[in-house]
């Protein structure tokens, strides 16, 4: 996330004059020697190539969700409750073959798990939910070309898919690791193992460009303790899963 949360607020109350129903700007994005044009959250290849996560940049960046105190204060809210959530957000558009869209609809779900029903928390969802599908199409598109490569499908993507699993688990000091066997448990599904990877190996792989907020104080009228808990849930998940 890179925008304040005090400006998405104040775009939320101006999308539908902004932007009514109208479709995302399309955006020059250059793969190779080809000049594609994408669509906010598609694909940058060419027709018949796929995207794939490229073997040699396997160091990731996090925003989080960019909250200062002066807005932690006139909301009223607690700085950690969405971290996690801007986190796998940030990671998900460095995941090629996620569509942005998938993104989204993940990190509302997150979002969600942590609201418990607060008061304030349907309005900055909505801000959030606004930035990110109208606002960040060219960050979408930037972190994209970042991390991915257009391959040709079959045997070239899964051959580069296997260097790039390789280069991870590498890094990660896990070398003896088997990226047929990874590859397999996730046929078809090769996005998603790229951010549920990364996540995993968060410490070696991301750099947080912006501090986790510390604990707040707990008040009579809200608690973080549930979307704390949220969180070591997803955590937890993630250690035990095989990756």
């Amino acid at each position: 996330m890179r925008l304040p949360l005090r400006a998405l607020a104040a775009c939320s109350l101006l999308a539908s004059v902004a932007f009514g129903e109208e479709k995302g700007p399309t955006i020059d994005n250059e793969v190779g020697d080809q000049l594609v044009a994408r669509q906010c959250g598609g694909s940058g290849c060419a027709e018949g190539l796929l995207e794939v996560q490229n073997h040699e940049h396997t160091s990731f960046v996090a925003w989080g969700c960019e909250l200062n105190e002066a807005t932690v204060k006139q909301l009223d809210m607690e700085p950690r409750r969405f971290w996690s959530c801007c986190v796998e957000h940030d990671l998900c558009y460095q995941s090629c073959g996620i569509p942005k869209s998938t993104c989204e609809t993940m990190w509302q779900k997150c979002a969600r798990k942590r609201c418990k029903g607060k008061r304030w928390c349907a309005e900055i969802l909505k801000a959030f939910d606004y930035a990110y599908n109208k606002l960040e199409c060219q960050q979408f598109d930037d972190r994209r070309k970042e991390s991915c490569v257009c391959s040709a499908p079959g045997d070239t993507a899964h051959a580069s898919r296997v260097k790039f699993l390789q280069a991870v688990y590498t890094k990660v000091g896990m070398a003896e690791k088997d990226p047929e066997d990874i590859l397999k448990k996730w046929n078809d599904k090769e996005g998603l193992l790229t951010l549920r990877l990364v996540e995993k190996y968060q410490s070696t792989l991301v750099k947080i460009l912006e501090h986790e907020p510390e604990e707040a104080p707990q008040s009579s009228t809200e608690s973080s303790t549930g979307a704390a808990a949220a969180g070591k849930e997803d955590l937890k998940a993630l250690i035990e899963e095989d990756l």
